[in-house]
C-alpha cells in the first residue's frame, strides 16, 4: 500500500523544478540535496526495500491522490500499477528519477513514431528548430551517423533562425561516455573542444552564435549506463523515445506528448543533469501546466481544437501526390507542425514510379544499412502500407499519465530491483486478466520470466516480440539473463506441451515489413528495438527500458505509462503494421524459430554452457566492444580467471567433436597460438595436432595478413607462407607502405626540427581527443611539462636544433632527443638493409605468389602509422626518465607517409617502387587477385609516380581478373604549400590509375581523389585523362566518383557505354569541368536500368 510518509511526499508543493525557479542559481543537485536530504555521487545509492504489494481499494484511492490526472480518473489497473511504483518512494524519494508529486500526471499524444531509427530523429531535428528559446536532448550511445548530423545540422538551423529574430535559445545534451573521470563525478561537463571532435561532432559555438550549449556526459561506475533517451523543447513538448543517437539497422518507437506530463519529464531532465545550468533555463518560471513557454508563435503545440486534422494518417495518402523531398542532413527540409511532418513522411514511403509497396518499404529500410538486403515477403496489399508516423490525438482530451523509471546504479551486484520501473511492469503483468503483449530487444530478467508464468497459470494470454540473436554474445555472459532463444526454450520447455498455459504463450521474432523471416541481429540487417508492454488493451508503458537484466539492475531509464485504450489500440495497431512479426515470427514448438525445412534461422548460436558463453561473450566484446556497451566492464569484474587454452583443450579431451566447437572458440585457441609472445619462436613452431582440428580450424586462422617495411615483418610473412596450413587460409594481404625517411635518418639537427613538430602535435592530439589522450595515462604536472616542451624554444632546444649539444654536460632532455634519433636510425638502417638490392621486391613475390588462397590485394600508405608500441625503459636509463613520461615520445618515432613529414614536405623521397615495380613484378610471377585497394599519398614530387611503358604492362597483367578495384589517393594529406598539382604531376598519377583501371572484368569501382581539387582551385586533369581511353567494363554494376573532374560529355559517355550493366552511379564532391550539373542530372535520369544513384556536393559547372 502507499504509505503516510509516500503520500505526504505527493503532496508537497515544492519540487526540484520548483526550487530552481524560485532560486536559479542552485544546481539541481543541491535542489535535491535541499528537498530529500541526499545527492547522489557515489557507487552505490540508497535501495528501497519491497514491501508487500497489497491490492486494496484504500492503496488505489491513495494512489489516485497522489497524481494530478486531469479531467479523467485512472482505471483500477493504472492505479494499481502506480501504487506499487510509489512504494519504491519510501526509501529513496528519487527512485523514479522524478520529484514525487510529479510522478503521475496528464497529458496529450499528437504522434508516435514506430520506424527505423533516422525517421525518429527526423522529427527530433524538426521540435529542435522550432524551439522558441530553450532544447534538452539525452541520450545513451552517440556516434557520428545520420542521427546524429541531423541533430547537429538543426541546432545550426536553429542558431540561423534565432539570429533572425534577435533572441537566444539555450540547448543542454547529455550522454552516456564512460571515462576515468566518472568515478570521481559521474556527471562530467565536456569542452567544446571534446564535443566538437570527429567522435562526437556536435556544432561549435562558432557555429551556433545564437545557441547557448551545454554538454554533459554521465556514466555511474561500473554500470550505471545513462540509457534514458528522450527531449523535451520549450517546457511545452516533450518526446520518450527507444533509441540511441547512431546508426544501425533498428526499428524504433517514439511517443510525442504535450501537456502537463512534459513538467514531470522536463524535472526528470534538471535531475539527471544535476550540474550547475549555465546559462539559467528560459522555462523554469513557465510550467507546462500554465502553458509552457510563451513564445512568439505557439504553432507547434497541437491544441484540442487542432486534433481533428491529426486523427487519422495511418494510410499512406501521398502515392499519387507529388513527393516531396526527404528530410536528410546534408540536404534538409524542415517542417512548420507535425501535419507537415507527416506528408512528407508519407511521401518517403510512398510508391516511387514502377515500384511495388514491398519494395516501397524495402527501399526505406534499406536505407540505414550497410549491406541492404532483397525483399522476400508477400507483396503489401493497399491500406497495409508501413506507417511510420501515427496519430495518437484521439478526441484531443488529455489522458492519465505517468513516469515510471529508474535511476542509474553502478554496483555490479542486483540489488537495485525495487525501483518504478520494475514495480509497474510486475503489477501490471501482475493484475493482468485478459493479456499481455511485450515487444523488446531481450527478454531475459530474473523477476520477469516467473512473473510471466503465473499470468499464464491464471489463463492470462502472454505474447511477446523478441528480437532475434539481439546481443547473443553479450546475454550469454553469466549474470547476464541469457540470449531470447535460450529464454524462450527453456520458458516453453517448463510449460507441459498442449497445457493452458502453453497454448496461451506466443513467442516472436521480429520480422521486418519487407521480409518474410527473422534474420540475426549480427547481420546488422533487420532488427528491432522498441521498448513496449500493454496490459489488458487499456494500459501501456514505453519507453527506453529493455526487459533484460542491463534495464531492470543497472541502467538509469525513463518509461511513460499511459491509462488509455484508444491509445493502447493505436500502438498495437501500428505495431503489427509496420512489421511482420505476427505473420512470420512465430517460434516453433521448442521456442526456436524455423524455416518451412525445419531449420534454426542463418546465426542461431544454439544454448552453450557457462564457459562457452563466458568464451563467445569476452570475443564478441572484443571484437565489437561498442555492439555490447557497459557488459565489458561487468565481465571484468567477475572473479573466474579463465585459462583459454587449458579450458578449451579439457573440453576437446572429454570426447567433443573438434568440429562441432564454435568457430569463435577455435579463432581464440588460433590467436593464441599464432602470437609469438607467448612463448613461441616463430610461427614455423607451432603444431596442430590432428588433422582434423587442421581441416577444421585451417579457414579461420589468418584470412588477412598485413606486412611493412621492416626485417621482422618481412620474416613473419614469409613463416607464415611456408607454414603448410596458415599459408593456405590467407585470402588479403595488404602492404604498408610507410617509410622511415633518409632525410631524418642522415640529418641529426633536422631531425631535432621534426621531432619537436611531432611533439607538438601529439600534445596538440591529447587536448583536442579524449580517446587519444586516454592512450597516454599522464598526470597534470606531465601535461604541463610536456606543454612547455612542445611550445617553448629553450637554449636546450636551440643546441639539438644546431647540431652544437656537448654531449658530456647534456641536459637530460637533449640526451632524451639524441637517444630517439640513434633509435631512429637504427630503424631506419633495418629498413635500407630490407631494401638494398630491390630485395624486399623479391622477397615480397616470392611469399606472396605462394598464397595459394589469396583474392585481395592492398597498397596502403594511410593508416598504421603509429611509432614503437613503447620505448623500453632500460634504454633511456641515463636520461633518468620512466615509462610515464617515455609513452610520450614513442609518436616521434613513427614512420612517414609518402607526402613527408613536417620538415620534409618538399624533400621526401618515399619507395615509390612499392608501385610500378612491385606490382609488374607479381604479375610476373602469375599473381591475379580479383580485389585491388591502392590508398595513397603523392609524394612531394606526383613526377616519382610515372610508371615506364613496361610497368603499364605488368600491372595492366595483375588486373586482368581483378573484378572489384578501390583507388583512394589523399591530397589532403599534402603540404598546403603544393596545391597547385600541375597538369604534368597529375599526369604522372594517371599513369597509375589508367594501368589499374584497365581491369577488364571490373564489376565495382572506386576511384576518390580526397581533397582535390583544394580550394575549389580548377582541376588539371579531366575524366578522360584519368581513365584508360575509350574503356568499356562489360561487367560494370556498380561505379563511384568521388572528387573526380568530368566533363558533361565525358560522362554521358562513361555512362552510356555501360548502360547495359550499371545499376548503382554515386558521383560525390565532383568537379564538372563543362557543362551544367542539371544536363549532368538529366544524363543519370536517363538510364532507366539505375537502381541507385546519388549526386552529392557538386563543384565546378552551373549548380542551379
Amino acid at each position: 500500500m502507499v504509505s503516510q510518509h509516500v503520500y505526504d511526499l505527493c503532496q508537497v508543493k515544492e519540487t526540484v523544478s520548483s526550487v530552481l525557479a524560485n532560486d536559479p542559481s542552485q544546481t539541481p543537485g543541491n535542489a535535491i540535496k535541499k528537498l530529500h536530504g541526499h545527492h547522489e555521487h557515489g557507487l552505490h545509492h540508497k535501495i528501497s526495500a519491497k514491501e508487500g504489494t497489497e491490492k486494496s481499494e484504500d492503496a488505489i484511492e491513495a494512489a489516485l491522490q497522489c497524481g494530478r490526472w486531469g479531467p479523467t480518473n485512472p482505471s483500477p489497473l493504472f492505479l494499481q500499477a502506480f501504487a506499487d511504483s510509489l512504494q519504491c518512494l519510501n526509501e529513496d524519494p528519487l527512485a523514479g528519477v522524478v520529484s514525487p508529486p510529479l510522478m503521475g500526471s496528464h497529458g496529450t499524444m499528437p504522434l508516435t513514431v514506430i520506424a527505423p531509427l533516422a525517421d525518429v530523429m527526423r522529427h527530433c531535428s524538426n521540435l529542435i528548430v522550432r524551439a522558441e528559446k530553450e532544447v534538452f536532448f539525452i541520450t545513451c550511445s552517440w556516434a557520428p551517423s545520420v542521427a546524429q548530423a541531423l541533430i547537429k545540422n538543426s541546432l545550426i538551423e536553429l542558431s540561423k533562425r534565432a539570429g533572425r529574430t534577435g533572441r537566444r535559445v539555450v540547448a543542454k545534451i547529455m550522454y552516456d561516455k564512460p571515462g576515468p573521470c566518472n568515478a570521481i563525478n559521474p556527471h562530467q561537463f565536456v569542452k567544446p573542444k571534446s564535443y566538437t571532435s570527429k567522435a562526437i561532432d556536435l556544432p561549435s559555438p562558432e557555429e551556433i552564435p545564437n545557441v547557448d550549449l551545454e554538454v554533459v556526459s554521465l556514466h555511474r561506475i561500473f554500470l550505471g549506463t545513462l540509457h534514458a533517451k528522450f527531449c523535451v523543447v520549450d517546457r511545452k513538448i516533450a518526446a520518450v523515445m527507444s533509441n540511441n543517437t547512431e546508426d544501425n539497422d533498428n526499428l524504433e518507437m517514439m511517443v510525442h506528448v504535450e501537456g502537463p506530463i512534459v513538467d514531470s519529464i522536463y524535472d526528470t531532465a534538471l535531475i539527471t543533469w544535476q550540474n550547475a545550468l549555465h546559462p539559467k533555463l528560459p522555462s523554469l518560471q513557465t510550467p507546462a501546466t500554465e502553458g509552457g513557454l510563451h513564445t512568439s508563435t505557439d504553432s507547434s503545440t497541437t491544441t484540442e481544437n487542432e486534433a481533428s486534422h491529426l486523427r487519422d494518417f495511418t494510410t499512406i495518402q501521398a502515392d499519387n501526390q507529388k513527393p516531396l523531398p526527404e528530410h536528410f542532413p546534408d540536404c534538409p527540409h524542415y517542417d512548420d507542425d507535425i501535419e507537415g511532418e507527416v506528408k512528407r513522411m508519407q511521401s518517403c514511403y510512398a510508391l516511387k514510379e514502377g515500384e511495388s509497396r514491398l519494395q516501397a518499404a524495402n527501399r526505406q529500410l534499406n536505407l540505414a544499412v550497410e549491406h541492404p538486403i532483397e525483399p522476400t515477403g508477400p507483396e503489401i496489399d493497399a491500406g497495409d502500407e508501413m506507417t511510420p508516423y501515427i496519430s495518437t490525438i484521439g478526441d484531443g482530451k488529455p489522458v492519465p499519465m505517468a513516469l515510471v523509471s529508474r535511476p542509474p546504479y553502478g554496483a555490479i551486484d542486483s540489488k537495485s530491483v525495487h525501483v518504478p520501473q520494475n514495480e509497474a511492469w510486475l503489477s501490471l503483468i501482475r493484475n493482468a486478466k485478459h493479456n499481455i503483449f511485450i515487444q523488446t530487444p531481450d527478454l531475459n530478467a530474473a523477476p520477469l520470466i516467473p512473473a510471466l508464468k503465473e499470468a499464464l497459470k491464471r489463463g492470462v494470454e502472454v505474447t511477446y516480440y523478441v528480437c532475434f540473436g539481439y546481443n547473443d554474445p553479450g546475454e550469454m555472459i553469466p549474470g547476464q539473463g541469457g540470449t531470447n532463444d535460450q529464454i524462450a526454450q527453456n520458458l516453453v520447455s517448463s510449460l507441459t506441451k498442449d497445457s493452458p498455459e502453453r497454448i496461451l504463450l506466443h513467442i516472436y521474432n521480429y520480422v521486418g515489413k519487407d521480409q518474410d523471416h527473422p534474420i540475426h541481429h549480427s547481420f546488422k540487417a533487420r532488427s528491432c528495438h522498441i521498448k513496449l508492454l500493454i496490459v489488458d488493451g487499456s494500459v501501456g508503458i514505453q519507453g527506453s527500458g529493455n526487459q533484460d537484466t542491463q534495464s531492470w539492475f543497472h541502467s538509469q531509464e525513463i518509461n511513460l505509462m499511459v491509462d488509455s485504450v484508444e491509445i493502447c489500440q493505436k500502438w498495437r495497431e501500428c505495431i503489427d503494421r509496420n512489421q511482420n512479426t505476427k505473420r512470420f515470427g512465430k517460434v516453433a514448438e521448442d521456442g526456436i524459430w524455423r524455416d518451412a525445412e525445419g531449420k534454426p534461422g542463418k546465426g542461431y548460436m544454439g544454448n552453450p554452457g557457462t564457459v562457452m558463453g563466458l568464451v563467445k561473450g569476452v570475443y564478441a566484446m572484443i571484437t565489437d566492444p561498442a555492439a555490447y556497451k557497459g557488459r565489458h566492464i561487468f565481465f571484468a569484474s567477475i572473479s573466474l580467471h579463465l585459462n583459454l587454452t587449458s579450458a578449451t583443450t579439457s573440453k576437446m579431451s572429454s570426447a567433443v567433436d573438434i568440429q562441432s566447437l564454435p568457430s569463435e572458440v577455435l579463432r581464440k585457441i588460433l590467436f593464441f597460438v599464432r602470437n609469438e609472445k607467448n612463448g613461441r619462436g616463430s610461427i614455423r613452431e607451432c603444431r596442430l595436432v590432428s588433422h582434423c582440428f587442421n581441416n577444421a580450424a585451417s579457414p579461420l586462422l589468418l584470412t588477412e595478413v598485413s606486412v611493412c617495411l621492416t626485417l621482422k615483418s618481412f620474416t613473419r610473412l614469409e613463416d607464415i607462407c611456408r607454414h603448410p596450413i596458415f599459408s593456405k587460409s590467407v585470402q588479403s594481404v595488404s602492404i604498408v607502405t610507410s617509410y622511415y625517411e633518409t632525410e631524418l635518418a642522415c640529418n641529426r639537427p633536422l631531425f631535432m626540427l621534426e621531432a619537436k613538430a611531432r611533439l607538438l602535435r601529439h600534445v596538440e592530439t591529447m587536448e583536442r581527443s579524449r580517446y587519444y589522450r586516454n592512450k597516454y595515462p599522464h598526470t597534470q604536472e606531465q601535461s604541463r611539462w610536456l606543454s612547455n616542451m612542445a611550445w617553448r624554444t629553450e637554449p636546450e632546444f636551440e643546441q639539438l636544433f644546431s647540431d652544437q649539444v656537448d654531449e658530456e654536460s647534456s641536459t637530460p632532455t637533449q640526451r632524451l632527443f639524441l637517444k630517439l634519433y640513434d633509435l631512429y636510425k637504427e630503424l631506419y638502417n633495418d629498413q635500407q638493409r630490407l631494401r638494398e638490392g630491390q630485395n624486399h621486391i623479391t622477397r615480397l613475390c616470392a611469399a606472396l605468389s605462394s598464397l595459394s588462397s589469396l583474392v585481395s590485394l592492398e597498397l596502403n600508405d594511410v593508416r598504421n602509422m603509429g611509432g614503437l608500441e613503447h620505448l623500453d625503459a632500460a634504454d633511456f636509463a641515463h636520461t633518468g626518465y620512466d615509462h610515464t613520461i617515455l609513452q610520450h615520445f614513442s609518436p616521434i618515432l613513427r614512420k612517414s607517409r609518402w607526402c613527408g613529414s613536417f620538415k620534409t614536405i618538399h624533400t621526401a623521397t618515399p619507395p615509390v617502387e612499392m608501385i610500378g615495380t612491385l606490382c609488374s613484378e607479381l604479375a610476373d610471377k602469375g599473381l591475379r587477385p580479383r580485389i585491388i585497394r591502392l590508398r595513397l599519398v603523392p609524394p612531394p614530387s606526383m613526377q616519382a609516380w610515372q610508371l615506364s611503358p613496361l610497368q603499364q604492362t605488368g600491372v595492366k597483367n595483375l588486373v586482368s581478373q581483378t573484378t572489384k578495384l578501390t583507388l583512394y589517393v589523399d591530397f589532403q594529406a599534402r603540404s598546403f604549400e603544393l596545391k597547385d598539382n600541375p597538369r604534368h604531376e597529375m599526369l604522372a598519377l594517371c599513369s597509375i590509375t589508367q594501368s589499374f583501371l584497365s581491369a577488364p572484368h571490373l564489376e565495382d569501382m572506386h576511384i576518390e581523389f580526397i581533397g582535390y581539387p583544394p580550394l575549389k582551385i580548377r582541376p588539371t586533369v579531366s575524366l578522360d585523362d584519368i581513365l584508360p581511353a575509350n574503356v568499356l567494363w562489360p561487367r560494370l554494376r556498380s561505379l563511384s566518383l568521388h572528387n573526380q573532374p568530368f566533363t558533361l560529355m565525358e560522362l554521358r559517355s562513361l555512362v552510356a557505354r555501360h548502360s547495359e550493366t550499371l545499376r548503382d552511379l554515386d558521383l560525390q564532391g565532383c568537379w564538372l569541368v563543362e557543362g551544367s550539373w542539371d544536363d549532368v542530372k538529366e544524363v543519370v535520369q536517363e538510364q532507366q536500368d539505375l537502381e541507385k544513384s546519388s549526386i552529392k556536393y557538386p563543384s565546378g559547372g552551373n549548380q542551379s
